[in-house]
């Protein structure tokens, strides 16, 4: 099987924390899908030392949730160099995440749910080196614009807000290729 030349598909890891495959359709060009997901909780108490009534003050809140991203990104090779590759990358992304809310002051908790979606978009240089045949490690520095809508259903009303960002993108990670 180590005799036989690798195939023109991978499966990737990487960091921030996806998986995905990579198809190299011609020496000059490949797609690369890819799909992160996370799952996220937590919980906060402040106790407070005076009282209301006889009650002891205090507050907390909880969240648990979860969010995922499907991302697609082109590879168009810039240059090789025997087992180095140069190539640019953009990439388009659809984010979702979707969380349940409890917060407020102790014996009067308000629940409410939030969520999450937008689009992604980036453009990034990257490299890859190949060091076997069915082996490769690949880093990629860029640009990133994201505009998301955040929905969130308090009790009695509805709120919606609605945020973008720029800023840099870096992404770091291994190919396995069959």
């Amino acid at each position: 099987v180590s005799a036989q030349e690798a195939g023109s598909v991978g499966v990737t890891m990487g960091y921030p924390g996806a998986i995905g495959v990579v198809w190299h359709i011609t020496d000059g060009f490949a797609v690369r899908p890819d799909l992160t997901l996370s799952r996220t909780t937590s919980e906060s108490r402040i106790l407070g030392a005076g009282s209301l009534g006889g009650t002891g003050l205090g507050a907390s809140s909880t969240s648990e949730g979860w969010g995922t991203t499907v991302g697609l990104s082109a590879l168009v090779n810039v240059r090789t160099i025997e087992r180095l590759r140069l190539y640019l990358s953009p990439r388009l992304a659809y984010s979702y995440s979707s969380s349940d809310n409890e917060t407020g002051l102790t014996g009067s908790l308000s629940a409410f749910n939030a969520t999450t979606t937008g689009i992604v978009a980036s453009g990034s240089f990257g490299s890859q080196y190949n060091v076997h045949d069915r082996f490769a490690i690949f880093g990629e520095l860029g640009l990133q614009y994201s505009s998301l809508t955040t929905e969130s259903d308090f009790p009695g009303s509805r709120n919606e807000t609605d945020s973008t960002s720029f800023g840099l993108r870096s992404a770091v990670g291994v190919t396995f290729y069959f």
